[in-house]
């Protein structure tokens, strides 16, 4: 009980097996240490009998005999509440786990007397009032105690509703004989046991690749799932593998994010820059005129794509890691060289090996949504623009030590930064593994970007 007590902020000042003396001198130096305005807790666990209709705690050295003088041998309680009265506390809470049944008083025993509190009190007995009720066979801690010890680490109870608790607690398994005795007067409206524990909303279980609209872009989410992967060159397989996309590593994404489905287009982009008169960037060679509004948005530094991403994200909204993105290219297919498969093929990514006829029209990149999707629902996770993650370029990135869990570089090579996927004018590039990198504040029309959300914690 002590350390319950001491759990829920009271400063608990346990005593034990006390004689009529020490008994005596405990109650009081208890009660001349309150103060006014405190929340007082008062337990009391052993033997109290009532005789004309007053109750007793009784020390550990009483004897039935001493009965005809049990005010000298014994502790009243109208003394225990009177002497917690007078320290004009905010609240005192009595409890007597004392309605012990003693075989060697089984003629004269009979439970404990009603009392009646004093304002702002509540009073506590094991049993109901005339009841006794024998103690566990092993000696342990009996039904009414345990009971309260449990109720009171229930975050978010009034004393009242402590109390009930416990009775109710205590109702099935005696068939609703050997209910607690409870009483109260004006006792304050305050939480005894902390506030109520916060109301989360339920988890919500989200599939991969389920799509939310984002109203500020006008481009859809993917849920990208928590999971882990192995990052890097996927061996013997890919003949253009280069030094630092080695060694080959396991990476662990703890926390799933929304990841944009295409690169951020131009439409888009235009919208950031009307509502934050944040500096346009120039147009491209194919898009001269500003006509083409569903393709990427290029010619953008790393702090351009940070700013649009925190933009169009809230707080959160940030560029995705180089782990991020890697994980989400994958689209949940283990050890493939590109987001298909193993095999390069022009029909499905914008690069320098695709089909000419998109040159009549676009001379570097094409629109959003032109080729198929990967299994996270991304479009464009290679070729067509190269995409700025967070991490600064160090080569040696992968050389560990290990565990990588949700790795972010911070520093590398001067302000170069780390671009992934390919662009329209590259084939090798294009592998999910590639590492490219340019310096942060390069805006060229090969470079874009797209942005994650995480999910809140």
């Amino acid at each position: 009980m002590a350390a319950a007590l001491n759990k829920i902020g009271f400063k608990a000042a346990p005593a034990l097996d006390l004689d009529e003396t020490v008994l005596a001198k405990q109650i009081e130096e208890f009660a001349n240490g309150l103060h006014p305005g405190d929340t007082v807790f008062f337990y009391y666990s052993g033997l109290a009998i009532q005789t004309d209709d007053r109750n007793w705690l009784l020390p550990v050295t009483y004897q039935d005999s001493q009965r005809p003088d049990i005010a000298i041998h014994a502790y009243g309680l109208n003394r225990v509440l009177e002497l917690l009265d007078g320290r004009k506390p905010k609240t005192a809470i009595v409890v007597l786990d004392a309605s012990r049944y003693c075989p060697d008083w089984a003629q004269t025993q009979r439970g404990l007397a009603a009392a009646d509190p004093k304002p702002s009190s509540l009073l506590s007995f094991s049993a109901p009032l005339g009841t006794t009720i024998m103690d566990p066979a092993d000696g342990g801690v009996n039904l009414f105690t345990s009971t309260l010890i449990k109720t009171l680490m229930t975050h978010g109870l009034k004393p009242g509703e402590v109390f009930d608790r416990t009775q109710a607690a205590m109702s099935q398994p005696s068939n609703g004989k050997n209910i607690p005795w409870v009483q109260s007067l004006a006792v304050g409206d305050f939480y005894l046991t902390g506030p109520p524990d916060p109301v989360l909303p339920p988890k919500v279980e989200r599939k991969s690749g389920e799509l939310r609209p984002n109203p500020r872009s006008h481009i859809d989410d993917a849920w990208i799932p928590p999971g882990s992967f192995q990052m890097g060159c996927v061996g013997q397989k890919d003949k253009d593998c280069q030094k630092d996309e080695n060694p080959r590593h396991m990476v662990e994404i703890t926390r799933g994010f929304w990841m944009t489905t295409t690169e951020i287009t131009i439409e888009a982009y235009k919208q950031f820059v009307d509502a934050t008169n944040h500096k346009p960037p120039p147009r491209t060679e194919t898009n001269g005129k500003g006509d083409f509004t569903n393709l990427p948005q290029t010619k953008v530094t790393w702090q351009d794509a940070r700013d649009y991403c925190k933009w169009a994200g809230g707080e959160g909204g940030r560029l995705p890691t180089e782990a991020e993105w890697e994980y989400a290219a994958r689209g949940g297919k283990q050890g493939t060289i590109y987001p298909w498969g193993d095999v390069f093929d022009p029909a499905k990514v914008n690069s320098f090996k695709a089909s000419k006829k998109k040159a009549k029209i676009y001379t570097d990149t094409t629109p959003a949504r032109n080729y198929d999707p990967n299994g996270f629902q991304l479009f464009d996770m290679a070729g067509n623009a190269r995409e700025w993650t967070l991490d600064a370029y160090n080569a040696q990135s992968y050389d560990g030590p290990g565990p990588f869990v949700d790795p972010e570089v911070k520093q590398g090579l001067k302000t170069e930064r780390v671009v992934r996927g390919g662009d329209f004018s590259e084939t090798q590039q294009v592998r999910i593994s590639a590492r490219d990198h340019i310096p942060g504040e390069s805006a060229d029309n090969r470079t874009g970007f797209r942005c994650v959300t995480p999910e809140a914690p």
